[in-house]
């Protein structure tokens, strides 16, 4: 009959898989099914029929990796992304990796600008004391000059405290650091007694001329020391550029202030017949085992 093409049993058989392939998938290949009505014309042979379901194989395959790698990938993006979260100052935190929750960041005890959070101890005889520029500065007093920090916050233990110092001028100590000491309080001395003596006062009784802490330092006018002091597991530890100038252990220990430093408690800075100044002062509550 006209029109009517004759089929080869094995290129039926063919065709009639190409339509089940195309039809059960619904993927693009259906452009196969389609063209089943002129497969006859196109190939003239079994072998290119056969060329045909190879290709047709080949599709197949390609289509399902192009769908399978990417699905494989959002799976392994979305577990990466589940350990990751935002922190409150916007870093991402790798969840995978175990956090102490107990950590603390310093708190800053000096804005750079202002006497906000201190109040001028009322020595009798005290210079000016001012903020400008980030620093904190103390003019010359006879004796004494000193601010007093006035949070109501502050620990007794398990804490550190840092800033910077200098001499700008004058002979004796430009930073007496007063700090609790869990009921008690001490003040640490930088260049007292003529300007070279390091050690807390008071311990047992004892100020710093005359307790195991004592060392002697040589300090220079104009210059930035980092100061740092730490109360935390039982004793007291101090450092000067890094260097620790002082560890005692607070054990049957009686820690005290001189009558002289008594009205800058609980926590407070004042410096002897001198000009001194401060900048970075910063409080750190010790809650981890390991900052200890």
């Amino acid at each position: 009959m006209p029109g009517v093409f004759l089929i080869r049993s094995s290129a039926a058989k063919i065709t009639t898989w190409l339509t089940f392939c195309a039809v059960t998938i619904k993927t693009t290949v259906v452009y196969q099914v389609n063209c089943l009505p002129v497969l006859p014309v196109i190939f003239s042979s079994c072998k290119i029929k056969i060329a045909s379901v190879v290709l047709s194989v080949d599709l197949l395959i390609s289509f399902g990796c192009s769908r399978v790698t990417p699905l494989a990938e959002d799976s392994k993006q979305r577990e990466n992304n589940e350990l990751l979260t935002i922190s409150n100052d916007g870093q991402k935190t790798d969840n995978s990796k175990s956090t102490n929750s107990n950590e603390s960041r310093p708190i800053q005890l000096f804005d750079g600008a202002s006497l906000q959070g201190w109040e001028v101890a009322n020595f009798g005889g005290e210079g000016e004391s001012h903020a400008s520029d980030g620093k904190l500065t103390m003019e010359m007093g006879t004796p004494l000059t000193g601010v007093i920090c006035v949070r109501e916050d502050l620990p007794t233990n398990d804490y550190e405290i840092s800033l910077e110092a200098k001499r700008e001028q004058g002979i004796d100590f430009f930073c007496g650091l007063t700090f609790p000491v869990n009921e008690a309080h001490c003040t640490l001395i930088v260049g007292g007694w003529a300007g070279a003596v390091v050690g807390l006062s008071c311990v047992d009784g004892k100020d710093a001329s005359r307790n195991e802490t004592n060392s002697v330092m040589n300090f220079a006018d104009d210059r930035w020391y980092k100061i740092r002091v730490r109360v935390a597991d039982e004793k007291i530890q101090c450092w000067i550029d890094d260097k620790r100038v002082v560890d005692i252990s607070t054990v049957g220990r009686k820690f005290s202030l001189r009558g002289d430093t008594l009205i800058t408690r609980p926590l407070g800075l004042c410096a002897f017949e001198t000009t001194a100044a401060y900048r970075k002062i910063y409080l750190k509550k010790l809650n981890s085992a390991e900052e200890r």
